[in-house]
């Protein structure tokens, strides 16, 4: 059986672990673009 009581408890944890996913993934996301924005991709030779 599901303890609905131990599951409810866990609930704010599960979404703070969630949202620091969310965050390292837009962090890194921003820092690629920063970093493509200074450093240009040169086309051709």
């Amino acid at each position: 059986m599901l303890n609905i009581s131990a599951f409810l408890g866990t609930l704010p944890v599960m979404l703070y672990g969630l949202l620091g996913i969310f965050i390292v993934i837009g962090f890194i996301i921003l820092c690629v673009k920063l970093l493509t924005i200074a450093f240009p991709v040169k086309k051709g030779k």
